[in-house]
C-alpha cells in the first residue's frame, strides 16, 4: 500500500523525488548514483551500482534539482554536479529510445512507412505511438491539401 493508502501492484517500487519530495513509482523519476570521485551521474538503465537517489523526470524539476543542489543530500556527501548534467540525460533517454525502438524492429512490433502505417495505425492497439517525421509532406486530399499527421489523425 502506498503512502496515499492506494493499493498497488506487489513489482512496483515506490521512491521519493528529491525535489518535490512525493513518493511514487520508480516509472516517473530518474535515478542518479555518486560515482567514486564524486561526480553526480544519470543513471537511466538502473544498472550502475551504489547508492541511487531519484528525481522527478521533468525538466524544471530537474533544473531546480541542480539549481537547489539537492543531490548532496540524496548522496548523503559532498558531491559534483557536472554543468552538462541535464544534457547527459537527454543523451541517455534518447539512446534509451533508440535503443527500444530497434529491439521493437527486430521483433517485427514496429511499422515504418507511409502506406504501412496508414494502413496499419487504427489497428495497433491501447500500447501503441505513432511518431511522425519532422518533415512532414503536403499531402492533396478531397478536402485540400493536409499535413501527413493531420491526415493520419495522430
Amino acid at each position: 500500500m502506498s503512502h496515499s493508502g492506494a493499493h498497488i501492484a506487489e513489482n512496483l517500487t515506490e521512491r521519493k523525488c528529491l525535489v518535490s519530495q512525493e513518493s511514487g513509482p520508480k516509472a516517473g523519476l530518474i535515478r542518479f548514483v555518486t560515482s567514486p570521485d564524486g561526480v553526480v551521474v544519470p543513471d537511466i538503465l538502473e544498472k550502475l551500482p551504489g547508492r541511487g537517489y531519484y528525481v522527478t523526470a521533468d525538466l524544471h524539476i530537474l533544473e531546480d534539482a541542480v539549481k537547489r543542489k539537492v543531490f548532496a543530500r540524496g548522496a548523503k556527501t559532498q558531491v559534483s554536479v557536472p554543468d552538462d548534467l541535464i544534457a547527459q540525460i537527454d543523451r541517455q533517454l534518447a539512446r534509451r529510445v533508440v535503443d527500444l525502438v530497434s529491439i521493437a524492429r527486430k521483433a517485427g512490433k514496429a511499422v515504418t512507412g507511409f502506406e504501412k502505417v496508414k494502413g496499419g495505425w487504427p489497428r495497433a492497439g491501447p500500447k501503441s505511438c505513432c511518431k511522425p517525421a519532422m518533415d512532414l509532406p503536403v499531402v492533396k486530399t478531397n478536402y485540400g491539401p493536409q499535413r501527413v499527421d493531420d491526415f493520419l489523425g495522430v
